[in-house]
């Protein structure tokens, strides 16, 4: 969890999930990064789905001086969807 300059606060998780009940966008593979942006009462404001083909896990955000994310985790995930380079290890 992250504060951000209007007052609310980004979550950060993992999400295996498709669409539907508090989920807004399709799974992308095994398992995503799932970001939550919230008011300051806990009002949800937008989510995003992130992620390869694979497992993408532990995201870790930061709040940049000009209000945007930096998103940073593990992947295994080839080149494809939100991702843009193959991974280096794990296939």
């Amino acid at each position: 969890i992250v504060a951000t300059s209007d007052g609310g606060f980004l979550l950060a998780g993992n999400s295996y999930s498709f669409a539907g009940n508090d989920k807004s966008e399709d799974a992308k593979g095994l398992s995503d990064f799932w970001l939550v942006k919230i008011d300051s009462l806990g009002n949800v404001l937008w989510d995003r789905t992130f992620g390869g083909d694979k497992e993408d896990e532990n995201p870790k955000v930061a709040v940049l001086s000009d209000g945007s994310f930096l998103i940073a985790g593990t992947s295994i995930s080839h080149a494809l969807h939100d991702k843009t380079v193959h991974n280096r290890g794990v296939s």
